[in-house]
């Protein structure tokens, strides 16, 4: 299993309408099998997420898209929102 601390912009809030970005938790796995039947190419692909997270301004949750980027031969097992990035 391999994790990363990434992060994701929200380049407009629906709640304050300000730029905000979050550290985001991804674990990947490698998908050994399927890449050894050829099922991967040879460049990194995306993978679109929903997830609530919570403005910073107003202390409320909303819904939003975003993309994570998974190498070939890999495979995105769970995305958690760790909170604001600019927070400890």
């Amino acid at each position: 299993m391999i994790e990363n601390i990434e992060k994701v912009t929200i380049k407009k809030c629906p709640k304050c309408r300000k730029s905000h970005a979050f550290r985001v938790r991804v674990r990947r796995t490698r998908a050994l099998a399927f890449a050894a039947a050829g099922g991967f190419d040879d460049g990194p692909l995306k993978e679109r997420f929903t997830r609530t997270f919570t403005c910073p301004e107003v202390n409320l949750d909303f819904e939003s898209k975003f993309w994570v980027t998974v190498d070939s031969g890999a495979m995105v097992k769970s995305v958690k929102i760790l909170g604001n990035w600019e927070s400890d």
